[in-house]
């Protein structure tokens, strides 16, 4: 799933398309990591069969993930609507949300009005207002960041009405209470940066030389990262690790930063992406460099064109998150939020590496972007409507 991001990045989100995965600013440049070295050929070999054990997990489909806790006493919610305020839904992902949020609390008798934040804080903050003066009975924000616009979050909870703020953790000196709870998605996410350093490691026999592009949107995203180079140098004794910051406002200087880093480092043959949405502004870097058939590129995303690309072979892995579960997650929290009862973290959920294996047989169409077939079945959403007291 994605993460937040403020007006400094809005400009290029769209064509970003995270889910998730873009918060606020702080600086660019470009860093080289120290190479991770050293390690006998025990430790490599360990740390291969590890790696490729974690990709053969998650190659194939699931059709649930694990058993939501049972909420205690599930909310009344016939005749209630729930407004969902995402930062922008030109991000698929995000629009994808709101539709199976309305599919799910849909079956609890509640409607879902979305109101587009169209990647801007003012806009935001109005949406969220009107949510108040138009009789919302809630309110859940998507990937936006409460300190980013406390008074907004504040004065709807100050009107006694319960504010989810989904898809980020607790920041802004923010205290969770009955009207204010936070859904925080960065465990699944986190696992997904994990596999792309497994993907690294197993497709190399634990030789990779990596370029990673760390975004440094947030210290959450930039904590994505870090979880992904430290499986790196837990794994991959004789791997090396070379990397270049960016952020979402910037992509356009990405090719650039990337074919730079190429020049100076020609021994890299592994890039992983932090989005496959940031692969076309990569591909003239790697192009310019004289890489084109020396580089295996990985990312995480999992959008319709990320894995057509990876089907035409410019991708080698695609780590993808099913936005059908995602939405319900959202529904799951609200629902919990509503019920006073504890909101789960997501740590686990819809979550698939793709390769030029396992994507050939599949329609790559926007459709089953929005639906569920690229990740297995929908049994997952009959456990969600137990827990939520729902017969079905």
């Amino acid at each position: 799933m994605a993460l937040p991001i403020r007006s400094k990045a809005a400009a290029s989100l769209v064509a970003a398309v995270a889910i998730a995965l873009l918060t606020a600013c702080s600086g660019g440049g470009t860093t080289d990591s120290a190479a991770v070295a050293g390690g006998d050929s025990g430790a490599v070999g360990t740390g291969v069969a590890y790696a490729k054990a974690q990709l053969k997990k998650y190659e194939v489909t699931r059709d649930a993930y694990g058993t939501p806790v049972s909420v205690p006493k599930p909310p009344e919610l016939h005749g209630k609507t729930v407004w969902y305020v995402p930062i922008g839904t030109g991000v698929p992902v995000l629009a994808t949300i709101g539709t199976q949020m309305q599919n799910a609390l849909g079956r609890l008798g509640a409607s879902v009005h979305v109101c587009d934040g169209k990647f801007q804080p003012t806009t935001i903050a109005d949406c969220m207002n009107t949510a108040a003066t138009q009789g919302a009975s809630a309110v859940v924000t998507g990937f936006v960041d409460y300190a980013s616009a406390p008074s907004a979050f504040q004065s709807l909870v100050g009107k006694g009405i319960p504010v989810l703020v989904g898809g980020v953790p607790v920041t802004g000196g923010a205290k969770p209470g009955k009207n204010l709870g936070f859904f925080d998605p960065s465990g699944l996410t986190q696992q997904a940066f994990r596999l792309m350093s497994d993907a690294a490691i197993a497709d190399s026999d634990g030789k990779a030389k990596a370029l990673v592009v760390k975004l440094t949107d947030s210290s959450v995203t930039t904590k994505n990262n870090e979880v992904g180079i430290e499986e790196l140098k837990q794994h991959c004794p004789k791997c090396e690790v070379t990397t270049v910051d960016t952020l979402t406002a910037d992509m356009s200087r990405l090719g650039s930063a990337i074919s730079a880093k190429l020049a100076a480092n020609p021994d890299i043959d592994y890039l992983i992406l932090p989005q496959d949405a940031f692969l076309q502004a990569a591909l003239p870097g790697i192009q310019s460099a004289g890489f084109t058939n020396k580089l295996k590129v990985i990312a995480a995303g999992g959008t319709t064109a990320g894995l057509r690309a990876l089907k035409a072979g410019q991708l080698a892995y695609n780590v993808g998150q099913g936005a059908v579960y995602n939405g319900w997650g959202f529904a799951d929290a609200t629902v919990r939020l509503l019920a006073g009862a504890p909101i789960q973290p997501e740590n686990d959920g819809a979550i698939r590496v793709f390769t030029k294996d396992n994507v050939g047989g599949l329609d790559l169409s926007d459709a089953n972007y929005n639906g569920t077939a690229w990740y297995g079945g929908d049994r997952w959403q009959r456990d969600f409507l137990t827990a939520w007291g729902v017969k079905s």
